[in-house]
């Protein structure tokens, strides 16, 4: 989903940087909810490329073939009716706060070129509030409920044993 943010361009440096990305009108439903549409009955979509260094969307795009499997990851995943329709499993990985907050770090450090410090405000003044207003509720509409603190191959096994036990054989 990180390639459908809005296209941050012609905001100041200012306004960038206290624009609330984890809201869900951070993000172009419109055209997510297009390009699922289409790729779940089967045409490939272009999709957007998003930088998240200058807040904008790249010249490029990137082109998607739809295939037996789509995964949709992200934080609204879950969050429009309407996308969740389509969806023939949908996922919710709860993670405790202190674990979202260190992996956030690290991630917006190393990949983004924040400090720790406006990491923590972000998550303090955004990120938190809108996880326990938008996200958290939208774990009811999962299938399958996983511990993100758990190891990956044990996640990995319960999505595969998921799978195994609800989706038609092809």
């Amino acid at each position: 989903m990180d390639s459908y943010y809005r296209d941050l361009s012609p905001l100041s440096p200012t306004e960038k940087a206290n624009f609330n990305f984890d809201n869900p009108e951070a993000l172009d439903y419109p055209l997510l909810s297009r390009d699922l549409g289409l790729l779940s009955a089967g045409h490939p979509v272009t999709i957007p490329v998003y930088d998240f260094a200058t807040h904008a969307r790249q010249a490029t795009t990137e082109h998607i073939e739809p295939t037996i499997f789509i995964i949709v990851e992200g934080l609204f995943a879950l969050y429009w009716p309407e996308i969740n329709t389509l969806y023939s499993l949908r996922i919710f990985i709860d993670t405790d706060d202190t674990t979202c907050l260190n992996r956030r770090i690290a991630r917006d450090a190393a990949e983004r070129g924040r400090s720790a410090a406006t990491i923590h405000t972000q998550y303090i003044e955004h990120v938190r509030p809108m996880y326990d207003r938008f996200i958290k509720p939208t774990s009811h509409n999962a299938d399958l409920h996983l511990d993100g603190n758990s190891l990956i191959s044990k996640q990995t096994r319960g999505i595969v044993q998921w799978i195994g036990n609800n989706l038609p054989k092809y």
